[in-house]
């Protein structure tokens, strides 16, 4: 394997379609920029990850409460196909010890398939009397809010501070954390932010939107993923 050539990224889609790759362009441009080359993949694709240095999931529709042993209580979207093509791309590349990245979606998804449940809808489930964040603006746009790091996290090691302002674009997230794995940010409310997994050499999973936000710190972000990538190199079989 050439040491010298851009690590190859499996980012997936909910399908193959030219509509949605044009809605993933500020995540493809977003990895690009960072030095990594973009591998598409997506449902009824025969080996997805085969050659593939990193998996990057991304943002979209809700998971499916069935698969954290809920009811449907207030989803707005879910895609049952999706989530089971990115439980079985998460399985593989843990078990091959890929990086993993996951976006919005991308952070729940990871939790639901390392066994955590979901907040269904942010507004309606968070304990009244918690000082409230607004995580969606109105009309479905990106609002803006603080979160802090943990100290001692992957995260925080790649961002350098213990603070950082995010944009924000999600009703759901992290209620139950998955077992083993470890809270790496929150928000003025408690709701998680990021979490990520200890041991694994890079499993990290943010609720905020880098492949948007031009900030330093998002550079930040997908530098350490892509270093992650790039040290992943053994030559083993994936």
């Amino acid at each position: 394997m050439a040491a010298d050539r851009p690590p190859r990224i499996a980012v997936a889609l909910r399908a193959r379609d030219p509509k949605i790759v044009r809605k993933a362009k500020t995540y493809l441009d977003w990895v690009e920029r960072g030095g990594g080359a973009v591998r598409l993949v997506a449902p009824g694709e025969p080996r997805p990850l085969s050659g593939a240095d990193g998996l990057l999931l991304l943002g979209g529709e809700d998971v499916a409460p069935e698969r954290y042993g809920e009811t449907d209580r207030r989803c707005e979207r879910i895609n049952p196909q999706r989530d089971a093509f990115e439980v079985a791309l998460l399985r593989s590349a843990l078990r091959k010890d890929l990086p993993i990245l996951g976006i919005c979606r991308g952070v729940q998804i990871l939790a639901v398939a390392l066994g955590g449940t979901l907040l269904q809808d942010l507004p309606a489930e968070l304990p009244r009397g918690r000082s409230r964040v607004i995580h969606r603006g109105p009309r479905r746009t990106d609002s803006r809010h603080r979160i802090v790091l943990a100290k001692g996290t992957v995260l925080a090691r790649l961002i350098g501070r213990d603070a950082l302002l995010v944009n924000s674009h999600h009703h759901q997230a992290v209620r139950a954390m998955p077992p083993g794995v470890r809270v790496s940010a929150r928000s003025a409310d408690g709701v998680i932010e990021a979490i990520e997994h200890p041991v694994k050499r890079f499993v990290v999973g943010i609720q905020w939107h880098p492949e948007r936000w031009p900030r330093e710190s998002s550079d930040a972000i997908m530098r350490g993923f892509l270093a992650a990538c790039r040290l992943g190199r053994s030559g083993r079989p994936r």
